[in-house]
């Protein structure tokens, strides 16, 4: 057997086992879920999102509304504090929508597609359901 070609297979044979002796050594990461102090203010969050300002916005399902999070003094979202009680972030607005006998219908989406913009602002778009009627907004 060429020389070159045994050193080159030996070489390979040792970094695989350091590789896969490191792998077996690795602790396994384990999620850990925390409850929050305080519960979110009505209904249950559907989807969150992390602002650029550090507070979170949560949607309500199956409403048109939002609510934030904000950590508390040291930080920490578990001990954070929600909106005011009646109060939300924001509101989507009403729309009209003829192909379904829409008007001024309450935009209350699920599984739509959502971002937080570099500027901080929040975009959404679509849904498959609006008020749990299946409608492709």
């Amino acid at each position: 057997m060429n020389p070159l070609i045994q050193f080159k297979t030996l070489t390979l044979s040792f970094f695989a086992v350091v590789v896969l002796g490191c792998l077996a050594l690795a602790p396994v990461a384990r999620a850990q879920w925390t409850g929050l102090a305080n519960a979110f203010p009505s209904g249950f969050a559907s989807t969150c999102l992390l602002l650029t300002d550090g507070t979170v916005m949560c949607h309500e399902y199956n409403t048109n509304r939002w609510h934030r999070l904000k950590p508390d003094i040291n930080g920490s979202y578990q001990n954070g504090s929600w909106d005011v009680p009646g109060f939300t972030v924001a509101d989507m607005p009403n729309g009209n929508d003829p192909s379904f006998g829409c008007v001024n219908c309450t935009y209350r989406p699920l599984y739509f597609a959502s971002a937080v913009l570099p500027d901080g602002r929040v975009v959404v778009i679509g849904g498959e359901y609006n008020n749990l009627v299946f409608v492709k907004t």
